[in-house]
Formats: structure tokens, sequence, C-alpha cells
């Protein structure tokens, strides 16, 4: 891994489980009303490479050399600040997020 590059991992089979995984899981526990697997977190990970809102890029460390990763589609996803008046808490998992349909 070139020096600036940081890889995150998205899944861990020992030890506590990742982000990533927990959103994945509690995701697929709400929808599906079962945990998620290792091979489903890939299979969502496929589809959001499918669609587009992820993209195989050379990523540059400090010296230069690159490496070929997923990093999120600038292009597709958009990102925005948020106010009070649009900030919302789920009152099933606590998350903040953007008022839903706003």
């Amino acid at each position: 891994m070139p020096p600036g590059v940081r890889l995150q991992t998205i899944w861990s089979a020992k030890g506590q489980s990742t982000n990533i995984q927990k959103m994945a899981e509690h995701l697929a526990d709400r929808l599906a009303g079962h945990s998620s697997t290792q091979d489903g977190l890939l299979a969502l990970m496929q589809a959001l490479v499918d669609e587009q809102f992820l993209k195989s890029a050379d990523l540059y460390g400090y010296r230069g050399r690159p490496i070929r990763l997923y990093q999120l589609n600038d292009g597709v996803v958009e990102l925005s600040l948020t106010s009070d008046a649009t900030r919302y808490q789920c009152n099933v998992c606590g998350r903040i997020s953007h008022t839903p349909g706003g």
C-alpha cells in the first residue's frame, strides 16, 4: 500500500465489527429480518459498482505510486451541508441525517 493511501476494511470475521459491517447488518435486519453476511455485503458492494456509485480509480500516495481501489463516484454521489432546520434523528437507530424527502 503506498504511503498516504488508507485501506478501509469492510468486514471483520473476528473482533469488533467495522462501521460499514454494522450498518449492513442493521439494514439487513430491518429490511429482511435476518443478519447480513460477508457475501451479502460483497453483493451490495458489487451492486454499488454496477450502479456506478463506486468507481475503480488509481489512487496515489505521497510518493506518486498508484494503486487501483474503489472510491465514491463524485459524479453520482452528492454531499451537502445540513442545518438545524433540515436535520433528522431516526427514532429506531438514533442516527442523525438529512430530513427525509428534504
